[in-house]
C-alpha cells in the first residue's frame, strides 16, 4: 500500500496539466500514488493522463462524466489506499521536497490534519507571492500542534482551499464527502475535518504552487448563486450531529456571512444582483435562527443588516453614491430596523 494517496480532479486543463503531473512524480519522496480523476475533459487532458499512467505506474486514472471537482475528488477517495491523503487542483503544482516534508511532520506530530503555506500565483501576470494559508489566521500556536477545541474561532477564518494532507482512516471516520450541484462544496468537508478532528498540526513552509485564474471563480460562483442558502443548511445539518455544535455554531454562521459578502464585492452588476437576492434568503434565514449566537462573538452585523433590510436598487445606489447615513438611518427606522 503508499503511504499517500493524490487526488487530482482534471477538467480541461491540458495547458497546465504536465507541470502538476511532473512536480509530483519528480518528488524526492516516492511512496506514492496519484488518483487523476478526468471529469469529462473535451480538451486533450485525458490523453495526457493515459501517457503519464503508461510511463510510471504510480498513476491511476479514472474517467467519469462530468459532475464537477467536488464530486470527481469523492470518485478519488473511494479508491485511495494510503495511509494519508492530499488533493491537488490540476493547474496547480508542488514544490520539489514537498511530499518528504508532509509525510515526515504527520508521522512526527501523529496529527488528524496538516496545514502548510503556498505560493501564490498569478497566472495573467506571472507573479509569484507568499500566501501564509497556515500560520495567518494561527499564529498563537507556537508548537503548531493542536486541538480543534483551542483554536475554533481561529480554524473558521481558514479558506477552504485544498492545501492539507489527512490522515485517511480520519477522514473515513468522518465521512469526508462533497455534496453535488452545490457552491461551495468543498465548505462541509472543510468544516467538519477542521472542528472533529483529535489533532491538527501546522507546517510553517512554502511547498504548494496556487495557480489564480481572475475570471473564473466570480463565473463559478454566479452560476450557483441560488444554491448558497441550501449549502447552509447542508453544513448546518452535518455539523448538528456533533457534541460541540453549540460551540462552533457562532463561528461557522460568521464566517458563511463573510464569505458571501467576499464574493459579492467581485461580481459585475448584473451577478451582484443575482447574489444579492439569494444573500437575502441566506440572512433571512440566519436572522431568524441564529442572531443571538452571533451577538455572543461581538460580530459586526452592520453590513448583515443592510442588505437584510434593503432592496437591491437601494443598496447599489447607496454604496456607488456614498449618500448619508441620515438618509440611511430614515430608510431603516421607516422599516422598523
Amino acid at each position: 500500500m503508499p503511504l499517500i494517496s493524490i487526488i487530482i480532479p482534471v477538467y480541461n486543463t491540458d495547458k497546465y496539466l504536465k507541470k502538476c503531473l511532473n512536480s509530483i512524480l519528480s518528488q524526492s519522496f516516492k511512496d506514492f500514488e496519484v488518483i487523476c480523476v478526468n471529469d469529462g475533459s473535451n480538451d486533450n487532458s485525458l490523453e495526457i493522463l493515459n501517457l503519464y499512467r503508461q510511463k510510471d505506474e504510480r498513476v491511476i486514472v479514472i474517467s467519469k462524466n462530468n459532475e464537477g471537482q467536488g464530486i470527481a475528488r469523492n470518485k478519488g477517495l473511494e479508491v485511495a489506499n494510503g495511509k494519508y491523503v492530499m488533493f491537488i487542483d490540476s493547474d496547480d503544482w508542488l514544490e520539489n521536497y514537498a511530499l518528504e516534508k508532509f509525510y515526515n511532520k504527520m508521522e512526527e506530530d501523529k496529527c488528524d490534519v496538516l496545514l502548510f503555506n503556498v505560493y501564490r500565483y498569478i497566472d495573467k501576470t506571472g507573479e509569484r507571492s507568499h500566501y501564509p494559508y497556515a500560520t495567518k489566521y494561527l499564529q498563537g500556536f507556537e508548537n503548531r500542534v493542536f486541538e480543534p477545541k483551542d483554536a475554533i474561532k481561529y480554524l473558521f477564518c481558514i479558506p477552504a482551499y485544498p492545501f492539507k494532507i489527512y490522515k485517511k482512516s480520519t477522514l473515513d471516520k468522518l465521512n469526508y464527502h462533497y455534496e453535488k450541484g452545490t457552491f461551495w462544496e468543498d465548505h462541509l468537508p472543510h468544516f467538519v475535518v477542521l472542528s472533529q478532528a483529535n489533532k491538527i498540526s501546522i507546517l510553517d513552509d512554502y511547498l504548494y504552487n496556487y495557480r489564480l485564474h481572475t475570471s473564473s471563480v466570480t463565473a463559478n460562483a454566479a452560476k450557483f448563486a441560488d444554491t448558497i442558502l441550501e449549502n447552509f443548511r447542508i453544513c448546518e445539518k452535518e455539523l448538528k450531529k456533533y457534541d460541540n455544535w453549540e460551540i462552533i455554531k457562532p463561528y461557522f454562521v460568521a464566517r458563511k456571512i463573510k464569505v458571501a459578502l467576499n464574493y459579492f464585492e467581485k461580481f459585475d452588476h448584473c451577478s451582484k444582483e443575482k447574489w444579492y437576492k439569494n444573500m437575502q434568503k441566506l440572512f433571512c434565514y440566519i436572522r431568524k435562527n441564529y442572531m443571538e449566537d452571533l451577538k455572543k462573538i461581538d460580530f459586526n452585523l452592520n453590513k448583515f443588516n443592510k442588505i437584510y433590510y434593503m432592496p437591491y436598487v437601494f443598496y447599489n445606489f447607496y454604496s456607488k453614491i456614498k449618500i448619508t447615513f441620515k438618509i440611511m438611518n430614515l430608510y431603516l427606522r421607516l422599516n422598523r430596523f
